[in-house]
C-alpha cells in the first residue's frame, strides 16, 4: 500500500457532502451490501452526473469536485483500515527508495481549507473532512460505514486501480483471501500504473502466506521485486520466505536485491525486521529448512541480508515446522502461518 498526496478541502465540497448526509434520497456515496458483492469484481464504468436517481448535490459534485472527493474517499480508507494494529504492523510504510509515508492523523484529514478560501465560512473545525465524509456515507444514517464501502464508493466516483487495491486489502484483513486474490490478479494483469501492479502482487504474496501456499508466495514476491525494481519490503519477504523454504538459488537472487537497494541501518529495514521478529512465535514459525539455508548463506550475502536474516532469531532454536511438506505440522505450529510478509 502507498499513500497518495492529501488533499484540502474546499468550503464548496465541504457544503455538498453536508447537504448529500441530510438528505435520505441521498445514494451516491451509500453503498449498500448488493452493491458491495456487485462491484468486488466489476470494473463499471464512474457514475454520470446525469445517471437516474442522483440528487441535485450529488450531480454538482460529480460535475465539479469527483477527483477531489474520491481522493478524499481513498484518504479515508486507508486511516479507517490502519485502525487495524495487526495490519498496521504489516503494511509498509515506505515507499521506493526507502522514503517514510507519513499518514498523519485521520482528524487531519482535508482538514485544512483551500487557500484561497476564507477559514470563518467553514465550520469544519479541527475534526477535519472525516467526520464530514462519514456522515455522507452512512447508511443508515447512524450507522459506520465499512473500509470496504469507502473503497466501493470513490470507486463510483473515479475507477482507480488504488481503490480496487484497497478492496483487496479489506478483504485479505477480513480473511476472504480468494476474492483478495481475484482483485489483485486483475489489479496486475491489466493496471497501467507499476506502483499498483506491484502493490497488487505484494499483497497477492501476503495472501498466500495466509493460505499456507509458501511456492506462490515467494512467487507472488519475486514478481513484485521484478516489476517494481527498487521496493526493499517486496525483496525482504523474497528473501525470507526463500530461506523458509531451503530454496537457496532464490534465496539468493532475492539477496543481492536486497543488497543493491537497501543499507543495513535504513530504517525500512529496520521496521521491517522488528516488525517480523514481533509476529514470530505468534503469526508464524521459523522452518526446518531455513536452519540449512541461514548456515549456507551467512558468507554469502551482504550486511543488509544478513540483518534481514535476523528475523530468525538463533539457528539451533527455531526449528518447528516443515515448510511446503505433505500433512500437518507439528503441534507446536498448528494454527501458526509458516510466514506472513507485506
Amino acid at each position: 500500500m502507498s499513500a497518495e498526496p492529501t488533499t484540502l478541502l474546499d468550503p464548496e465540497i465541504e457544503d455538498l457532502l453536508r447537504r448529500i448526509a441530510r438528505d435520505p434520497r441521498s445514494t451516491l456515496l451509500r453503498v449498500t451490501r448488493p452493491q458491495l458483492a456487485k462491484g468486488l469484481f466489476e470494473r463499471s464504468p464512474a457514475v454520470g452526473a446525469q445517471a437516474a436517481g442522483l440528487t441535485t448535490a450529488e450531480r454538482q459534485l460529480l460535475c465539479v469536485h469527483r477527483e477531489e472527493t474520491a481522493l478524499l474517499l481513498r484518504q479515508l480508507f486507508y486511516h479507517r483500515f490502519l485502525r487495524d494494529e495487526r495490519m498496521r504492523r504489516m503494511t509498509c510504510m515506505y515507499a521506493a527508495g526507502g522514503k517514510k509515508i507519513e499518514l498523519g492523523s485521520e482528524q487531519d484529514l482535508g482538514g485544512r481549507l483551500a487557500v484561497q478560501a476564507d477559514p470563518t465560512t467553514s465550520d469544519l473545525g479541527d475534526a477535519g473532512a472525516s467526520h464530514v465524509l462519514a456522515d455522507a456515507l452512512a447508511l443508515p444514517p447512524d450507522a459506520v460505514a465499512s473500509p470496504s464501502q469507502i473503497a466501493l464508493a470513490a470507486l463510483r466516483l473515479v475507477p482507480s486501480d488504488n481503490a480496487r487495491n484497497y478492496l483487496g486489502y479489506q478483504l485479505v484483513r477480513s480473511g476472504n483471501l480468494r476474492s483478495a486474490l481475484r482483485i489483485f490478479e486483475d489489479v496486475a494483469a491489466r493496471s497501467p500504473r507499476l506502483s499498483s501492479v506491484v502493490s497488487a502482487l505484494s499483497w497477492s504474496g501476503f495472501a498466500y502466506s495466509q493460505m499456507n501456499e509458501p511456492r506462490l508466495c515467494q512467487e507472488m514476491f519475486a514478481k513484485a521485486v521484478r516489476q517494481g525494481d527498487g521496493w526493499p519490503n517486496d525483496a525482504m519477504s523474497w528473501l525470507t520466505i526463500s530461506v523458509q523454504l531451503g530454496d537457496l538459488q532464490q534465496a539468493e537472487r532475492a539477496a543481492a536485491w536486497v543488497d543493491r537497494v537497501c543499507n543495513p541501518d535504513d530504517q525500512v529495514v529496520r521496521w521491517w525486521v522488528e516488525a517480523r521478529i514481533r509476529e514470530r512465535g505468534v503469526a508464524w514459525s521459523p522452518s526446518k529448512a531455513a536452519q540449512g539455508s541461514i548456515s549456507a548463506l551467512r558468507d554469502r550475502v551482504g550486511e543488509t541480508s544478513q540483518a534481514v536474516l535476523n528475523v530468525f532469531g538463533v539457528v539451533p532454536a527455531m526449528v518447528t515446522a516443515e515448510v511446503g511438506g505433505s500433512g500437518d505440522p507439528p503441534a507446536s505450529a498448528r494454527g501458526q502461518r509458516l510466514l506472513e510478509l507485506v
